[in-house]
This record gives C-alpha cells, structure tokens and sequence, in this order.
C-alpha cells in the first residue's frame, strides 16, 4: 500500500497497562500524539496519553491525518473503527482481565483499596470476546501489523519488551529510557491478592453434573443468563432455556445461536413445554414455587437445584457472614437456608430423595447443588 501513512496504535482494554507503553515510546523517542485532557493522578501518576476526541472518534478521525510515524492510544473498543486508508502498526498489550476490572473499578471510586465484591463472570466474558474480536480484526483488514505484550511480562522484564517493541517498530529507539518507565510500583491489583464472597453466576462445574443425568433426555434451565451453563450440556436428547430478562436471551441468541431460548417468566411457559431434567440457580421463595410447580406436574422430574454460597457452612462462621452481607438485603438471603431445609424435609415426606453435591467455582470457591429424585413408582 504505497503512499499510506504508517501510524503507531497502542491498545488494550482499559486499565491495562496503555499509559505505560505510550510512554515508553515517548521517552523511547516516538512522537506521541496526546492532549493529556485527563490529568496524572494518583491512578496514573505518568499521565493517561488520552485525547479528549477519542470516545467520540467515529466523528474525529482526521487526528490520524497528522500521526503518519506517530503513536495514538485507542482502547479496544475503538480500534475496529479504525479507516482502511493508513498503515497501522498496532501494540496491543493483555493484562488479566480481573485486575483491569478491579483496578478500573478503583479509579473510578478513586479509592485504591476498592473492590467488586462479586466475581465479575459476566465482565470477564465480554472484555475476552472483545479482545477476540479485535485481535480477530486486526488479523483481517490487511493493512496492520500486530504486536502483542503481556503486561506482567513488561513488568518482569522491561528491557526485552523495549527490544521487542524496537524490533517490531523498525527504528533506532533509546532502549534504556523506555525500560527505565516501567515501575513494577505502580501495580496496584495482583489477581493473587483479591478475594471475593461470590460470583455474578452459577459455576460452569455444576455443568459436569447435570450431564450425568440429561442423556437422551429433554432439559430446561430455567433462569440462563447469557447461556454460558447451558451451552455445556451434552447429550441431552433435546434442550432448551427459559430466561425472564431480554437482555440474557438477545445475548444467549449472540453467542450461542443453536440453543433455543424461550422469552419470559417460567410460570407463563410451564403448562406448554415438557421436560425431563431441570436446572435453577436458588432464589427462595421463588425456587420452592418452581419447583413444587414442576414435580406436581411430572413427580419424575429430576430437579438439579443450585443452592446459596453458603449453605454447607455453619452459621456463625465468618465467611457466611460476609456472603449474606453481599446478597441484596431485598433478597432476604440471610433466611435462605432455613427455607431450603425446611422445603427439602416436604419433599422427602412426599417420596423425595435430594442428595447434596458440592461444585468448586469460578474462583475456587464452593457452591452447593442438590438433586431432588422421586424414589419410587
């Protein structure tokens, strides 16, 4: 493509290591196009690199007029509208998407010890598809070439990421200036360090168990989210969601196209859809009605029902505190246990077996399932 500009790209989703790579290449001897209209602070001391016409760059991007051998930041989200007529040279660095939603999250509050109290599935899942798709982008549209750094790796080891980025650019660059800016200091959230008392959903692992008893079986989950679970049971003779929010079901239908999602709430489906095998994360009272519903219907139902993140520990333990403190107070979740006994002793007086399984969880902590099976004809 001759006669193009060659312009420099630093990207990455937020919080993600961006400002430290631009400024590497500043100090490195790159011309960096940058109005810093969001001041150094606390969060990032060096300065953000940012230009206040970059969230609305659909409609500003003359500024790549001007940047022929010159480094623009662009987050993630940006790159794809990117015009085909220049050159890009794209430096693309990854950091744990976990850290980058704490750390986002703490820059936001501006409070450095701030947390997501919750394990963030749901987060995570989008930045990855993100990145896919940008990484997928750049791979296709013919005029960029891709570096990718991992933002430990630069930590680590600063001056082979100043080789790699040198070699990768094609310039003579000051090596030592631009290893110099990385400060191992700055790293305010390690993956290792945080803790949290729950996830934003059921665990994939309870997946595992559901497949022991859909084979050439139909199976509804009721309540699927995105689709995440679902997409993982195998062999089921059919199977099928029902989901009450529009946003799960537009979002299942996105990444998961052969499932098929019912829209609404289960009591409005369940006189016209059958079943042998069903799943619900727990939600009490509203579990028992759905479950009572489902067995006065089919008595051979099997029930796998999620349970609360802190059934199988005691009452006074300290962790169980904490659980009930994060649910929603409206959810009246400190109660849960106690109505799960006590609707499990009803089942069992009518013929009910229900035996408990623990699931080890997105992040390593433990959820608990039971399987509710009628014992006999």
């Amino acid at each position: 493509m001759e006669g193009m500009s060659n312009i420099i790209i630093v990207s990455g989703i937020v919080r993600s290591g961006t400002s430290m790579v631009m400024q590497m290449l500043e100090k490195g001897g790159v011309d960096c196009i940058y109005d810093n209209n969001k001041s150094p602070d606390d969060f990032n001391p060096n300065g953000y690199y940012l230009n206040k016409d970059i969230r609305n760059f659909g409609n500003h991007k003359h500024i790549l007029e001007r940047a022929d051998g010159k480094a623009l930041k662009l987050f993630a989200n940006i790159v794809r509208k990117l015009p085909l007529n220049h050159n890009y040279k794209i430096i693309f660095i990854h950091r744990d998407v976990l850290e980058t939603l704490n750390s986002y999250k703490r820059m936001t509050l501006n409070n450095k010890d701030a947390v997501i109290s919750s394990y963030p599935t749901k987060q995570i899942l989008k930045k990855d598809l993100l990145i896919k798709n940008v990484l997928q982008w750049i791979h296709d549209c013919g005029n960029s070439q891709l570096l990718e750094l991992n933002y430990s790796d630069v930590l680590h080891d600063p001056m082979l990421a100043a080789n790699q980025i040198t070699e990768f650019l094609g310039v003579s660059l000051d090596k030592k200036a631009m290893a110099k800016v990385v400060d191992p200091n700055l790293r305010h959230v390690n993956r290792s360090t945080l803790e949290y008392v729950r996830t934003d959903r059921a665990p994939l692992g309870v997946a595992e168990v559901i497949n022991e008893f859909v084979k050439n079986k139909t199976y509804c989950e009721i309540g699927i989210g995105e689709g995440h679970l679902l997409n993982l049971i195998k062999d089921a003779k059919f199977l099928f969601g029902i989901e009450k929010t529009l946003y799960g079901v537009e979002r299942s239908k996105l990444l998961y196209p052969h499932i098929e999602v019912i829209h609404g709430d289960f009591f409005d489906h369940h006189d016209k859809v059958e079943f042998d095998v069903a799943y619900l994360w727990i939600i009490y009272p509203i579990c028992k009605e759905i479950i009572d519903s489902i067995l006065a219907k089919k008595k051979d139902t099997i029930i796998i029902s999620g349970m609360t993140y802190y059934y199988h520990l005691d009452e006074a333990d300290a962790k169980r505190q904490k659980y009930i403190k994060n649910y929603p107070k409206t959810s009246n979740a400190a109660t849960w246990n106690e109505s799960i006994d006590l609707h499990f002793q009803e089942l069992k007086e009518k013929g009910f077996d229900i035996e408990i399984r623990q699931i080890i969880g997105d992040h390593n902590d433990i959820f608990s399932v039971a399987i509710i099976q009628h014992k006999g004809p």
